[in-house]
């Protein structure tokens, strides 16, 4: 048998008389190192279906191997493919056999992952490329032989034996300087080893191939359920785009039809305080002809119309600027965005809403630090937009600031600070003041519609949600407040550096 392989694979065999005689052992010897070789393999397979540890399965084979055929030091490994096709080895066990502390170092990095050996023109290489068993006992002589690094332990013999499943070649083992060489028939008694060798292999390829099919699946599921969870959150979008739209129309459609109206009742409002103002002024003129009851009857009643129609005035005010606050609402965004500078329009913003504050109230004083991170640049948004959020935004600032300067003792300093910074493809803008925070229980909802944390008849409730509409639905931002009561409030917008295509 071992004639025909060497036979057929073309390569240059010893001759007999370098070629050491096979002793036949005797039948009791055989008998025991059959016995011995089929109880580990017996336990291998145990060991492989119920622990599956192929590398220590393969120390334990190699272990055997070189017991049996008493080597000094040998390998077990798989034959691999490069991309180009060139076969190579990768090891699974292999003695240590390093002479250097390089090479140690090296053994100790490698040997558990598998060492990797590419040099066909060897001994080891011949096995890979015919496919066939090489056995050379005198190494040096041999035509494939290409010599051992300095320092290598001498090589006196070489046995390198294919392993194949279904025909192909999975892997070889190779062992070396057995006392007074090989012999054919250690082929034959290694057959069963050399199985084992190739199932335990296959079961192991197997076994990647199904983990790797499984990492693709579980990358292909996540991929389909990211795609899902992004269809379900557009058709959630459009549902709610389609419901606002609606609802945009129903609110603008009772808003103007409440504005007319609305518009007579504020300026009738005004001309009743008129005309009240007019008849007290009447009155006193003619106090000297009236009785003193009726004078003081009269007097009572025009004080109480005229703060009637002061109380109607400013609920009508109120009602009006509600109404304007839904009309915002409801409108849609329909100018393009343009690139500008986003500090700028923060800077610009924020004096005119701070201006605007010291109209309503002169004494008002503020600490104001600023931070414009120049990184961030131009930024595609609607700048009218931009500015109303910001300007409403530093209006409640300056609101809650004046109310606990009110209410603090002295010490106080309302201050407001004002930050950008860019982030990658996205800017952040934080504003921050020390003024009377939000409690905890309001914070999930301030960007709600007519949700106002003043008092009432001091705020529509409209200004924070409209921003929210404005920076998430208009510009595809995100806007967030985070505070603690009686401490500050911080409001956090991300916007994206560029409009979304389409």
């Amino acid at each position: 048998m071992w004639q025909r392989a060497v036979e057929d694979t073309g390569l240059e065999q010893e001759t007999p008389s370098t070629r050491p005689s096979s002793a036949a052992p005797s039948d009791r010897m055989q008998l025991e190192a059959s016995r011995r070789l089929m109880d580990v393999l017996t336990q291998v397979h145990v060991e492989l279906v119920t622990r599956g540890n192929h590398r220590a399965l393969f120390e334990r084979l190699l272990t055997l191997m070189l017991e049996e055929t008493r080597s000094e030091y040998g390998f077990i490994g798989e034959v691999l493919r490069s991309p180009e096709g060139a076969p190579y080895l990768r090891t699974y066990a292999i003695t240590n056999i390093a002479w250097t502390d390089e090479l140690r170092a090296q053994y100790a990095m490698n040997a558990s992952r598998g060492m990797e050996f590419r040099n066909l023109q060897s001994l080891f290489g011949t096995v890979m490329t015919s496919g066939q068993p090489v056995l050379a006992n005198a190494p040096t002589s041999h035509p494939r032989a290409s010599g051992v690094p300095s320092g290598h332990p001498p090589l006196r013999a070489f046995l390198g034996v294919p392993f194949k499943v279904h025909g192909e070649l999975v892997g070889m083992v190779g062992m070396a300087n057995r006392p007074g060489g090989y012999a054919e028939d250690l082929i034959e008694f290694l057959q069963p080893l050399l199985t084992t060798c190739g199932i335990i292999t296959h079961a192991w390829r197997s076994e990647q191939s199904v983990k790797e099919r499984a990492r693709e699946l579980q990358a292909k599921n996540e991929e389909l359920g990211r795609a899902l969870q992004q269809l379900r959150d557009t058709q959630k979008q459009l549902v709610i785009q389609e419901k606002m739209a609606a609802l945009g129309s129903l609110t603008a459609g009772i808003a103007h039809e409440l504005k007319n109206p609305l518009h007579f009742i504020n300026s009738f409002a005004g001309l009743s305080e008129e005309f009240t103002a007019e008849l007290a002024r009447s009155v006193d003129s003619h106090r000297s002809r009236l009785a003193p009851e009726a004078s003081e009857g009269m007097g009572t009643v025009l004080g109480q119309l005229q703060q009637s129609m002061a109380k109607v005035r400013e609920h009508g005010h109120r009602a009006t600027q509600i109404i304007n606050g839904m009309l915002m609402h409801s409108w849609g965004s329909s100018e393009p965005r343009v690139a500008v500078s986003l500090n700028t329009v923060l800077r610009e913003s924020l004096q005119l809403a701070f201006s605007g504050f010291r109209a309503k109230v002169p004494e008002f004083e503020l600490g104001l630090q600023e931070d414009y991170d120049p990184e961030v640049g131009e930024v595609e948004v609607v700048a009218l937009e931009l500015s109303r959020v910001f300007i409403n935004v530093v209006d409640n600032a300056c609101y809650a600031l004046h109310e606990k300067k009110k209410g603090a003792k002295d010490g106080f300093s309302p201050r407001l600070e004002v930050r950008t910074q860019a982030r990658g493809e996205w800017v952040e803008i934080r504003l921050r003041d020390n003024g009377t925070g939000i409690p905890h229980v309001r914070l999930g909802k301030v960007f709600e519609p007519f949700f106002t944390t003043k008092p009432a008849g001091e705020g529509s409730g409209l200004g924070l949600s409209l921003s929210h509409n404005i920076i998430v639905g208009h510009h595809q931002g995100r806007l967030r407040v985070e505070s603690v009561e009686g401490e500050f409030s911080e409001l956090i917008i991300e916007l994206p550096k560029r409009a979304p295509e389409g």
